[in-house]
């Protein structure tokens, strides 16, 4: 590697940078009475900007019909949709590049379409009835705030020096069990503490970079890119396992790491090419220091804050990064789960595709005739994760579950990764591209081991 030109910067860059980052995504902060995460503070405090009280109080409410001069979420969203289509079909002319590409695109106009007529009041009442109104528009505008606040921090954690220095401590954990780099440490870790968007995007980056192969980067995206504590913390709210929060965040988190070691031995992932992007890998940190680690760690950390540019560049260029892969997201989004949940109102079709899992909750039924009994509810639940998560657990939630399916509905969503909704939509935005029949496979493998593994927790500690 290189040599530190500027040591005595080096360091200050090194240590400022990586503590602003730790501190934003991992340390809990009291402010006001509330102790939370900086990155939550600072959300906290953008949704009081733009949130008036009449508005939050429409959109909790679920008031359908216009809602043109509600909030200022509608126009954000607007502007992310406006924003996806010009660069699909007049910037980078994306549409051409590929059939799935075309069909992306086309959900773009289908999301923007569909939102228009939620906002000028023209949508059918069949549409509107489906959580397809104010409510997810008021959730996706949240979710946009969030996403880019977290954006302004995710490059100090990614650009700095931290990254290379987690790399070298976390090799031997992350190399035998998840067969990646230990820098991909960090960006697990980020992705729960802030959203799956973030992991994603940090994960493209590091592949175009040379610094992960085609397959270590797909064991990433489909193995960690796992929905927020923050979301999780809300299912356990919805579904009454508050008083069991940190039980059900470690088992669940841990059950996903269980599944994605046993995923990245199996087929699809394993037959995988270990090629780089453009064939033109990056040597990194951690794969050239011998020796003691921690010395070695430190000395390579400063190495990455003095070759980074300026914060300025690496922040600029990631946020224009995230509003370009958030805006394709944001209005492809909005058609999958209109289109998902109107299937699941007027077909059956997630009922029969429920069926591959009843024998799963039917099986520990022996054991534990509470999951026996809510088998039906809980399949359907679990075929409806392949549209969203969040749409999966509003299912289930409205039904009387015991406490064991309950933890098991709350659970899943953590440990599936692989959904239609924002995480297909967000990976395709990207650089990065993994088959369509590769994610469908991948999604049925960890949802089988997921129910087998959370069905065995649930029947040992709420039977």
């Amino acid at each position: 590697m290189q040599e530190i030109k500027n040591k005595p910067l080096a360091i200050v860059k090194f240590l400022v940078f990586s503590i602003i980052g730790i501190v934003a995504f991992f340390v809990y902060i009291p402010i006001g009475g509330n102790s939370r995460l900086l990155i939550d503070h600072i959300t906290q405090f953008m949704y009081g900007l733009f949130e008036p009280a009449a508005a939050v109080e429409q959109a909790a409410a679920g008031i359908q019909g216009p809602f043109f001069f509600i909030n200022f979420y509608q126009f954000l969203v607007l502007a992310f949709c406006l924003i996806a289509i010009v660069w699909t079909f007049f910037v980078k002319k994306t549409f051409k590049r590929s059939v799935l590409d075309c069909v992306l695109a086309i959900f773009q106009v289908l999301g923007t379409v569909i939102l228009l007529l939620l906002m000028f009041g023209w949508a059918p009442d069949f549409l509107g009835a489906q959580l397809i109104g104010p409510n997810v528009v008021y959730s996706m505008g949240r979710s946009i705030i969030m996403i880019l606040a977290t954006a302004f921090f995710v490059p100090l954690l990614l650009f700095h020096g931290l990254i290379d220095a987690i790399g070298i401590l976390a090799k031997p954990l992350m190399r035998p069990i998840f067969k990646t780099p230990g820098l991909t440490a960090v960006v697990a870790a980020s992705d729960l503490l802030a959203n799956f968007s973030a992991a994603i995007l940090g994960t493209n980056v590091l592949y175009k970079e040379g610094k992960l192969t085609y397959k270590e980067s797909s064991i990433i995206l489909t193995g960690f890119c796992s929905i927020s504590i923050g979301l999780m913390l809300m299912f356990s709210q919805w579904l009454g396992l508050v008083d069991h929060f940190i039980f059900y965040f470690i088992s669940a988190t841990l059950v996903m790491c269980l599944v994605t070691a046993i995923t990245v031995r199996i087929p699809p992932i394993r037959g995988m090419a270990n090629t780089y992007y453009n064939d033109q890998p990056t040597e990194i940190a951690e794969d050239t220091v011998k020796g003691n680690r921690f010395k070695g760690a430190w000395v390579s950390g400063l190495k990455g804050a003095d070759a980074a540019p300026s914060p300025v560049i690496t922040i600029g260029k990631f946020l224009f990064m995230t509003v370009r892969v958030l805006a394709v997201m944001i209005s492809s989004t909005i058609f999958v789960l209109s289109a998902g949940l109107l299937l699941n109102q007027f077909t059956p079709i997630f009922e029969w595709l429920g069926w591959i899992f009843y024998p799963i909750f039917a099986l520990f039924g022996l054991i534990a005739p509470d999951l026996a009994a809510d088998a039906s509810v809980m399949a359907t639940s679990s075929a409806l994760s392949i549209v969203d998560v969040f749409a999966a657990v509003a299912y289930g939630r409205v039904y009387e579950l015991s406490m064991a399916s309950r933890y098991v509905l709350a659970a899943f969503p953590v440990t599936i990764i692989i959904f239609a909704g924002g995480y297909f939509t967000c990976l395709m935005a990207t650089d990065f591209r993994i088959k369509v029949r590769h994610l469908l496979s991948l999604w049925l493998i960890r949802m089988v081991l997921s129910l087998i593994i959370l069905c065995t927790i649930a029947v040992i500690f709420f039977r």
